[in-house]
């Protein structure tokens, strides 16, 4: 036992094999920990978290992800585009969404179904106008108009970069005239 905090208890693994033990992107090690936590209960613990960890790996995984996250913003804020990250498990999710909490460049979002949910890193200023309905995301630095294929999204423009203008006037006038 590594560690006992209120309810968690922190147990750290010794072993000459810890990559099997954690194996690839720490899902054996997960594995384990779940085993661990769904043993405990039907021993009468259900509210003891039992958490795993070898060679540090669950700080060096979150150290790891902090990082993906503060490069996947810069690319985002440099391109104006979102990119999606791989998909992980919540605990990896939450650790993306916190590390970006505070930055007013980006913004992140969680899609998908489990187990393969993944985190969407948006740049924060991005309007989407549906005819007939309007999704507001937020907007950053507009400057320009433009507009998606109408073969591939016929009711969609996407204003990416340009001023702020009216949102009546775009939904008075048809999407092949909308202009500033």
């Amino acid at each position: 036992v590594s560690y006992r905090e209120g309810k968690k208890l922190g147990i750290k693994m010794d072993s000459p094999n810890s990559s099997i033990l954690i194996g690839r992107k720490g899902k054996n090690l997960d594995a384990l920990q779940l085993l661990s936590n769904i043993y405990a209960g039907r021993l009468g613990h259900e509210e003891v978290r039992i958490i795993l960890d070898t060679e540090n790996y669950r700080i060096r995984r979150e150290e790891a992800l902090v990082r993906l996250a503060y490069n996947t913003a810069d690319k985002v804020r440099s391109s104006k585009r979102s990119i999606l990250l791989e998909p992980m498990n919540p605990f990896e999710r939450r650790v993306i969404h916190s590390a970006l909490s505070e930055n007013d460049k980006v913004t992140t979002e969680s899609q998908g179904e489990e187990p393969n949910r993944f985190v969407v890193i948006k740049p924060r200023w991005l309007v989407r106008i549906y005819l007939g309905s309007i999704l507001l995301l937020y907007v950053h630095d507009f400057l320009s108009l433009r507009s998606k294929s109408r073969a591939n999204r016929p009711n969609e423009i996407d204003f990416v970069e340009g001023p702020i203008c009216h949102l009546n006037h775009f939904l008075t006038k048809p999407a092949a005239s909308a202009d500033f």
